[in-house]
């Protein structure tokens, strides 16, 4: 697995939590839901797995996202609740305007770009990164380092989310700034949505 491969897992896995729910059937409200269930649920299965003693390794973490992409590929019967089949509440799905072909160019741009450049800065390399690199190092959030007030007490306003994410990346064996690329762009994706499905 490689760093792309996980967030990329996410998003089905995301997805198919967002089917079952039976979000609205508008494009971006779905694509908002599955990039927010998307991080939510891989920071709870990684969370998850550190209460339980249980170190973050590749096909562990994939594991909590597989039920997800079951239901993103599971044919649903005709009938239910269900945004991809007849059945559902809502309006019939319309082709794309103009317009909404025009964001989703610009916003798929803005994505390949910033998935294609590493992240850098000083927060970054000695925050996000460094806090990353030890939970991957450690399989787990290394609480002893996190014991320590020096780490403990360095910006504590940052939660352990997205130095999560980025040390799920580099379990698999992706640099750190390489990972952040790959989850930058899931961000940069989820938040066009959201500003499209303000804007209508």
């Amino acid at each position: 697995m490689t760093g792309a491969a996980l967030p990329l897992l996410a998003v089905a896995a995301g997805w198919g939590w967002t089917r079952l729910l039976a979000a609205p059937r508008h494009g971006a409200s779905r694509i908002v839901s599955a990039v927010v269930l998307a991080i939510v649920v891989t920071g709870g299965w990684l969370t998850l797995l550190d209460l339980l003693g249980i170190h973050w390794t590749p096909p562990v973490m994939a594991a909590g996202l597989l039920p997800g992409l079951f239901l993103a590929i599971w044919p649903w019967p005709r009938g239910l609740r269900n945004p991809d089949r007849g059945g559902g509440r809502g309006e019939p799905l319309q082709p794309p305007s103009r317009w909404a072909i025009a964001a989703m160019l610009g916003v798929g741009a803005r994505a390949a770009t910033v998935a294609a450049v590493p992240a850098f800065g000083w927060d970054f390399r000695y925050i996000w990164g460094l806090k990353a690199r030890v939970f991957a190092m450690a399989g787990a959030h290394d609480l002893r380092w996190l014991a320590e007030p020096v780490h403990a007490f360095t910006h504590p306003d940052y939660p352990p989310l997205w130095p999560d994410l980025l040390a799920a990346g580099c379990v698999t064996g992706t640099p750190a700034g390489q990972a952040a690329a790959w989850w930058g762009a899931l961000l940069a994706v989820g938040l066009g949505a959201a500003c499209w499905r303000l804007a209508r």
